[in-house]
């Protein structure tokens, strides 16, 4: 049931907004302190542009299945989707495509972080 419902991965994405956030401020705190070496740096920012990836993974599943479901929210999470999406500098023509392929891939471990 799980693997087949909306919630699970809208509650998936919520974390990763959450991990965002915080990686986001720790490492804009650093930043402004200039307390962080070029390599600290880099790594930080990998971080970050993981749990996005895992975000709009995450969103990718929960609107498919929301579509499916005919969940009220599926708009939203789309919307949410698009917006990440564009910040990682993806081509928002491909955005479809996109979906597709990401939801016919096996979802990666949620407690990578």
């Amino acid at each position: 049931y799980l693997k087949k419902s909306s919630e699970p991965y809208r509650l998936i994405a919520d974390y990763y907004e959450s991990v965002y956030e915080k990686l986001s401020k720790d490492l804009d705190i650093k930043v402004k302190a200039k307390t962080i070496s070029d390599a600290d740096l880099k790594t930080d920012q990998e971080k970050i542009e993981k749990a996005l990836d895992l975000m709009i993974d995450a969103y990718c599943r929960a609107y498919k299945l929301g579509e499916a479901e005919k969940n009220p929210a599926t708009n939203d999470w789309k919307k949410r989707l698009t917006t990440v999406y564009l910040f990682r500098k993806k081509p928002e023509a491909a955005l479809e495509s996109f979906i597709t392929f990401t939801v016919s891939t096996p979802f990666k471990d949620p407690t990578i972080f």
